[in-house]
């Protein structure tokens, strides 16, 4: 209960008609759309991030709660005032701040309603591709808080992967942007940490998302099978021979009973499994690709299959599935409805054992699930007036929850962990991982303020940290497992010894000099090589940090599959590409490195050993920690062990190549081209001393490939470009490596993709002569500088930052030798949020110890030991 002082402050505080406290009103915020129940002391509903700011200096002096809500359709209840406090809703902040269809952007407010922002973006031939049951309803804020999904995470993934960056209210009313509308600034991930945070980290008031270009056309099919297992196993089928559908969505036979009790849509007797499958793409190749999927389906004996392609016509073909949620209701009184994720190979195994879970405790169960990506909804029918039903639909929920994660899956994958799901944490994650994630709470909240009580259990007892006491390594420092890298680099962090990371010496060149060798250790990850997981039917590769990207390319290619990193040197590994954030023009279709990263095993500079996350697209327990660690330059952690998503090879990839006769031209016909890209995989002007050229490659199906890249010939004639060359052996991605290959000095130029135009003006003068690439879809470019020693470069880097930054971009030491990082400003000024990323270095390493001056996270010197 709020006292009577601040109950008078909290009125003064808002406008009137902005602060709630009469029991009518908090009544309607008690629940969200699961079970669970509080009642809140107040619900405000702020106007704009100033607002929400005094808020939160508000609650921080009188130590109140506060809880982010959205439209309150969550089912786990991660917007219930379990512990009292005030319910921040953001109904009111509900504006499309900025649509930037030139930067593929979108900025918007937390309350904007997700479909409101579809049927935006609809004309302008662009999409929000994250698309929940709920989007007719549900806000982006509450949308960014659970990490939500939808039927499209397949081919498309969830809300996190189109997320570029966040304007947060801590607790205590500090405001940071972390991430930005321009492309990999220099700081840690934590807009993709703060994404599935579930409102404990900060309360998000502004976002700006990545968009897509829509699909020219999408076709429905439906195939119904006599078991759910036929079903499983023909879904296997598609994704092994390498075919992505926008969807793939399940429906078991109880679920269809019902469903055509309801409808009488004529579904045929004994269907025990029916799969929907929307495939898009251009016109050309709907009918090939239907063809390719049918032939597969056909081999598991299906009952019927039909397809269509208009609208109307696929409108009938989802209808049971839309309508799955009324038809239970009219059959049952509740139901418990249920969000776990399966890996995808034991669909048919884990959907049998979630059946005989239901039996024996009698409850009759229906599942829905979007079988491409794993994730199963499964609803326990049952009638709550029942004495003891309550407890005992809990108790087969619980059983539930404990079997996925037992079968290598998650207790969430897209409805978050909340009240409901926080006891079952521990079933995914070992003691010391929750408690590094709730050391990153800490360092966000110190208070415990924000949304308390969700995802953690109650009862969770921190254990104590064990201490290295082993002898430090030596100088140079070749780990040969994991375990024996964390044990070294606690005995390290005992010793204050500055250790520094190398994997191929592909970023930084050289070590140490040979003068201060006697006071360095170097880590070397030459030990930690092999790929020790792949799974083409469940779509992931994992890999020890040292493995070379070439040697997991060239094995997931005589295997028909691929990881989306560009063309690297010879010498890069899988660490350090993700340490370093190596991200190529491949994003433009496949999304950056942090949207590969599924999970990391990393041993922390205080010698813990930790792992996080799972080979899955769609996992929402704990915080996302591995998303941090990934362009974090190795100061936060030696990544030992990755796991990425895997991607089919194209079944055909081709490249334009055309001239121009200058930047200011490339880039007016790289902005024409790039209205039409939905398949294109990279655009990159270079200049060299043959002069300026432009590479558009797109890849996919042949017919798409064909179409995309007929139409994108007839726009250029159309804009007077030159001669265009088709080549089927180069493309963007090689371009680009090729001006960034290692041995020079790089700079790297982020821009807004809008103002690329005005800094090139300005840049082609500065960067005469010096050979270039220019990422055209996404602001960035890589320079290769003709340097004569440390100072030279710091000057080069502060004329470039006087032409970026002013237009809000960057200006940063792409690669070069490591002894200058120490010498020169490679990061330049400070962002808003580098308090916090102080504070995270500092709890895992104390002594400061790895990476030094490697990346923007100083550590005060009163804090090292």
């Amino acid at each position: 209960m709020l006292t009577t002082e601040q109950r008078t402050s909290l009125l003064n505080l808002l406008p009137p008609g902005q602060v709630f406290t009469d029991p009518a009103s908090l009544i309607a915020y008690q629940v969200d759309a699961g079970g669970d129940r509080g009642t809140p002391d107040a619900v405000v509903t702020p106007a704009n991030t100033l607002q929400v700011q005094k808020l939160a200096a508000w609650a921080a002096r009188y130590g109140i709660p506060l809880i982010a809500r959205g439209s309150g359709t969550g089912l786990t209840g991660g917007s219930v005032a379990e512990r009292g406090g005030v319910v921040v809703s953001f109904s009111r902040m509900n504006s499309i701040l900025q649509i930037n269809p030139a930067g593929r952007q979108a900025s918007v407010q937390p309350g904007v309603i997700t479909a409101d922002l579809h049927r935006s973006l609809a004309p302008l031939q662009l999409a929000y591709p994250p698309d929940p049951a709920s989007q007719s309803v549900c806000t982006l804020g509450g949308n960014i808080a659970e990490n939500a999904g939808g039927p499209h995470c397949l081919k498309y993934g969830v809300t996190g992967n189109y997320i570029n960056s966040l304007e947060v209210v801590l607790a205590g009313g500090q405001v940071i942007r972390v991430g930005d509308e321009t492309l990999d600034p220099p700081e840690y991930d934590l807009a993709g940490l703060l994404t599935g945070s579930e409102g404990t980290l900060g309360m998000v008031t502004e976002a700006t998302v990545r968009l897509r270009r829509l699909p020219e056309a999408v076709t429905t099919l439906t195939a119904i099978f006599t078991s759910v297992e036929q079903a499983g196993r023909a879904v296997s089928a598609v994704i092994e021979n390498r075919i992505l559908p926008a969807t793939i969505e399940l429906m078991d036979g109880e679920m269809l009973a019902i469903v055509e009790a309801y409808l009488q849509s004529g579904l045929p007797s004994g269907a025990g499994a029916m799969l929907i499958f929307d495939i898009d793409g251009y016109s050309e190749s709907l009918e090939a690709q239907v063809s390719e999927i049918q032939a597969l389906l056909q081999r598991f004996q299906p009952i019927e299959m039909r397809s269509a392609s208009t609208a109307a016509e696929r409108e009938l073909l989802w209808l049971g599935r839309r309508n799955a949620g009324g038809a239970i209701s009219l059959i049952s009184p509740n139901e418990y409805p249920l969000d776990v994720t399966l890996p995808r190979s034991r669909l048919g195994e884990g959907l049998a054992a979630i059946n005989a879970i239901a039996a024996a405790h009698g409850f009759r169960t229906a599942i829905l699930g979007h079988a491409g990506d794993g994730n199963l909804h499964p609803s326990l029918l049952c009638d709550l007036a029942r004495p003891g039903e309550e407890q005992g639909v809990q108790r087969a929920g619980g059983e539930i929850l404990a079997l996925c994660a037992q079968m290598g899956g998650s207790i969430g994958g897209e409805h978050g962990i909340g009240i409901e799901k926080r006891a079952y944490l521990p079933s995914m994650y070992a003691p010391q991982e929750i408690a590094a994630m709730l050391e990153v709470r800490l360092v966000f909240d110190p208070q415990g303020l924000l949304n308390p009580g969700k995802i953690f259990p109650p009862d969770f007892q921190v254990p104590p940290r064990v201490v290295t006491n082993g002898q430090p390594p030596a100088r140079i420092f070749i780990p040969t497992s994991p375990q024996e890298a964390a044990d070294g680099l606690g005995a390290l962090q005992a010793t204050s010894r500055p250790t520094y990371i190398t994997g191929g010496s592909s970023q930084w060149q050289g070590q140490p000099a040979l003068a201060e060798q006697l006071s360095f250790t170097t880590i070397s990850t030459a030990g930690l090589r092999g790929i020790t997981h792949l799974s083409t039917d469940d779509l992931y590769i994992s890999a020890l940090g040292g493995t070379s990207v070439r040697e997991m390319q060239a094995e997931l290619a005589s295997r028909g599959f691929r990881i989306a990193i560009g063309d690297s040197s010879a010498a890069a590994t899988i660490g350090g590409a993700i340490a370093c954030a190596a991200n190529t023009p491949l994003r433009l279709l496949y999304g950056g490195l942090r949207d590969q990263l599924l999970a990391c095993q990393v041993a922390l500079p205080d010698g813990r050993l930790l792992r996080f996350g799972r080979p899955l697209v769609k996992d929402v327990a704990g915080y996302a920690m591995s998303k941090v660690m990934g362009g974090a330059f190795g100061t936060l952690g030696l990544l030992c062990e990755v796991t990425l998503k895997i991607w089919p090879l194209p079944a055909a990839q081709r490249s334009l190549i055309f001239t121009a006769a200058s930047l200011a031209e490339s880039l007016r016909l790289a902005a024409i081209a790039l209205e039409s890209a939905v398949i294109c995989s990279g655009l990159v002007v270079t200049r060299d001393a043959h002069g300026h050229t432009l590479v558009y490659t797109a890849e996919g199906h042949p017919e798409d490939v064909h179409a995309e890249l007929d139409r994108l010939r007839r726009m250029l004639a159309a804009a007077g470009a030159g001669q265009v060359n088709e080549l089927p052996d180069w493309d963007a991605g090689q371009a680009w490596s090729q001006v960034s290959a290692p041995g020079n000095f790089i700079v790297r130029i982020g821009l807004p993709a809008a103002q690329l135009a005005q800094a090139l003006s300005q840049l082609d003068v500065l960067l005469s002569g010096c050979p270039l690439a220019i990422d055209a879809a996404h602001g960035l470019i890589v320079a290769s500088l003709p340097v004569n020693g440390p100072l030279d470069a710091g000057e080069w880097l502060s004329r470039l930052r006087a032409v970026a930054v002013p237009l809000g971009g960057y200006a940063v030491m792409e690669r070069g030798p490591r002894l200058w990082l120490g010498q020169i400003d490679a990061w330049g000024a400070p962002r808003s949020a580098a308090q916090i990323m102080q504070k995270l270095k500092s709890i895992w390493d104390p002594s400061g110890i790895l990476n030094p001056g490697e990346f923007p996270a100083r550590i005060p010197q009163e804090s090292r030991s």
